[in-house]
Parts: C-alpha cells; sequence; structure tokens
C-alpha cells in the first residue's frame, strides 16, 4: 500500500511540475485568446530590432478567411479586449464568422441612443489582429526555440509588410501589379523591423525585406502551428456571462429616466456602463440635465472630407501616429489616403472643420409705448416722463 501511495505521489507532482512549468510566463492578469497548451509558445516582441522568417502552414477548421487546408502565412482575424472583471480577450463571433456577438449586439443598441457615449462604443469594437508562425533570428537563444507564434496588431505588421511585397511592373502601354511571396520556403525573404517604445506609446517601424540564401526545411514546415486551432472559439452565452458579469440570463439593468454622466474608465474591465434608456411615456417638467462636454448635443453635419477623430490628428497625415488609431472607424480610408499622399509625395493639407450652421438670432422684444397721458397730466415738451416703465424693458 504505501509503494502505490508513494507512485500516486510521484506521478501527480509530476504533472503538477510540468503545468507550472508552462505557467511560467503567465502574469494572471488577462486572458488571451489563445489556449493553455500554445501559451508559452508566444513570442514576446521586445523593444530593439529583430530579423525573422515567417513560415506557412495550412488552415484549419476555424479560419475565417481560408478554406481548410489552404495554405497560408497568418491569421487574420478581428478580438474582443479587455472583457469582464479579469480583462479577458474573445474572438469576435460576429466579425469573423458572421454569428451573433452579445457585445456587438450592446454595442449597437448604444449607438441608437441620441447621446451615446463615443468611448465605450470604441472600447466594444473589435480589434484587428494579425497572428504568424515565425522562426526570429535575434539570438542563438531565440532561435533555439524553434517555431513560436507571433500575435501582432494588424497595422503594426500586416499593413506595411504587405504594402512592401506589392511592386508594380510597367510594360507597354499598361501597367501591372505583382507580389513577393515573402512567406515562400523556398524563394521567400526574411522581415526586419524595429520596434520602439513599448505598450501604448509602441511603435513598429523600418519594415524591410532581407534576402536569404536558405530554404525553410520540411520538418521546419510539418511543425508550423495550424494558428486558428491554437485559439479559443467562445460561444454567445460564455461571452455574454462574461461580459454581464454573472449567469448568461441576467439582462443589464434598466433605468427608468436616463441621467447621461461623462465618459469615464470603469474598473473592472469592459462591461455595460449603463442601461439603455427607456423613454418616458409622459414628457419630464424638471430641467433636462447638463450634457456632458463629450456628448453632441445638436445634430452633426456629415462632412464631405473625413475628420480625424483624435484632438490634433490630420486626416490622412497621422495615421497609426496615435494609439487611438487601434480600432478606428476611419482607419480603412485614413490608411488609403496615407498611402496616396506618400506616392505623390506631398502632405495633406490641413482639413479644416466642416462649419456648423448658425443658429437664428434670437428676437429681441419690441417695446410697448406708454399709455397716453391726460391733457392736464402731460409733462411739457422735452420733459422726460416720469413713474413707473410699463411693458419689456428693450435688451441693449
Amino acid at each position: 500500500m504505501a509503494v502505490d501511495r508513494r507512485a500516486q505521489i510521484k506521478a501527480s507532482l509530476q504533472t503538477k511540475t510540468k503545468e507550472s512549468y508552462e505557467r511560467r510566463d503567465d502574469s494572471g492578469q488577462f486572458k488571451n485568446i489563445f489556449k493553455d497548451e500554445f501559451s508559452n509558445k508566444l513570442w514576446k516582441c521586445g523593444e530593439g530590432d529583430h530579423l525573422l522568417d515567417i513560415v506557412p502552414y495550412p488552415a484549419g477548421k476555424h479560419d475565417p478567411k481560408s478554406k481548410e487546408g489552404e495554405w497560408g502565412y497568418f491569421l487574420d482575424i478581428w478580438v474582443h479586449y479587455g472583457v469582464g472583471v479579469n480583462q479577458d480577450a474573445y474572438v469576435c463571433p460576429a466579425r469573423n464568422y458572421g454569428q451573433p456577438c452579445p457585445i456587438c449586439e450592446y454595442r449597437e443598441d448604444i449607438r441608437r441612443t441620441e447621446d451615446y457615449d463615443e468611448d465605450l462604443v470604441k472600447e466594444l469594437t473589435p480589434k484587428r489582429r494579425s497572428i504568424y508562425n515565425i522562426i526570429c533570428y535575434d539570438s542563438d537563444k531565440e532561435e533555439s526555440k524553434g517555431i513560436q507564434i507571433f500575435d501582432s496588431a494588424h497595422w503594426f505588421m500586416e499593413k506595411h509588410i504587405s504594402s512592401l511585397a506589392k511592386t508594380p511592373v510597367r510594360g507597354i502601354g499598361k501597367s501591372t501589379d505583382s507580389y513577393i511571396a515573402f512567406s515562400d520556403p523556398d524563394e521567400g525573404k526574411s522581415i526586419a523591423f524595429t520596434r520602439k517604445g513599448t505598450k501604448r506609446n509602441s511603435e513598429f517601424l523600418g519594415h524591410k525585406f532581407v534576402d536569404r540564401n536558405y530554404i525553410i526545411p520540411d520538418e521546419v514546415l510539418n511543425s508550423a502551428f495550424i494558428l486558428d486551432e491554437c485559439i479559443n472559439i467562445s460561444t454567445y452565452e460564455e461571452i455574454k456571462s462574461v461580459f454581464l458579469g454573472g449567469p448568461s440570463d441576467v439582462s443589464p439593468p434598466v433605468e427608468e429616466a436616463p441621467a447621461p454622466a461623462p465618459p469615464q474608465v470603469q474598473e473592472g474591465g469592459l462591461r455595460p456602463r449603463r442601461a439603455m434608456p427607456v423613454a418616458s411615456a409622459e414628457p419630464s417638467p424638471a430641467a433636462p440635465p447638463t450634457a456632458s462636454p463629450r456628448v453632441r448635443t445638436t445634430p452633426v453635419v456629415a462632412p464631405s472630407v473625413p475628420v480625424c477623430p483624435v484632438e490634433g490628428g490630420t486626416f490622412g497625415v497621422d495615421c497609426e501616429k496615435y494609439a487611438e488609431c487601434n480600432g478606428c472607424e476611419f482607419w480603412n480610408p485614413c490608411s488609403e489616403e496615407a498611402d496616396r499622399l506618400a506616392a505623390e509625395g506631398e502632405k495633406a493639407p490641413p482639413v479644416t472643420p466642416p462649419a456648423r450652421p448658425a443658429a437664428p438670432a434670437t428676437p429681441r422684444p419690441t417695446p410697448r409705448p406708454a399709455a397716453p397721458a391726460p391733457a392736464a397730466a402731460r409733462p411739457a415738451v422735452g420733459t422726460p416722463p416720469t413713474g413707473p416703465r410699463r411693458g419689456l424693458t428693450p435688451r441693449r
């Protein structure tokens, strides 16, 4: 009996030691979209210069852009961040797979209100991510790790390298475009870039292709991760339960009379900050609450030219220069404008916000003439009348 007990202890301790090793880099703050067994395979892109190869892989059954078995080099996916009290991350069912998403539904309910919280709507919008299989050559230690998973914001990596891959070819009377297959295992390119800063002030700069004199061998290709099978695909009920902070059948509380408040960052992650207002059948006699400075109280005139929503930012010129560019609804047209300006070699002129229509002038009251006095009581010509003034006093 003692031998069996010691064998049981030994097996259990071996399992716990392995689990502890796999969680050695887990800060415990956020739950990412990757399954636990792949958490220790994520590449940490530190500040400085980097050189890596992108390794292609066959798509699995959860790739939103590719058929199963089709070869590709990155997973293009949209993710909700900061969900619930633990600020977890969840793959968006709506943006990726066309399925209902409780977070997107709540966001659209807010957008239908007259004075909605723009900051909250932005937080509820999923962020675009690009995920790669990579081999890092920054050091012998990094290279010895073999294939790692690189999870990056789309505009930090894929936007830059896809632009580098497009090469116009001019012929007689016409021009065509060709593309550099930089992830090709035989004739591809290595990618060099520099990361400057960390967290919200981070920038990825100087992307360029580097020629290589070697091929990616079959044993490396066979060890590439099927990226869409490395992520958690949560159900509607699971996301809703975490988002609402309780059981999935609990609905957000409803207020009888809405009271708009200034936008604020709620402690505890991305969760509903206020209930959806319900229209009252009878108008309230009380004076309306003072609107927040960030809440629009007058109709917005649609601009003919898009305006950068960041204060001090210029559309097309300051693309990707602000942390707010992450998830901006104008990012696509802003990026296209930036590419056009770069091709023309000129800076975009500053965009003047569209003028709002002037409010109609407030009519001034016309003073009412005093009633004529009896002849005996009338003052002499040139003598000002005495006594209390009647009627409204005209504004000066």
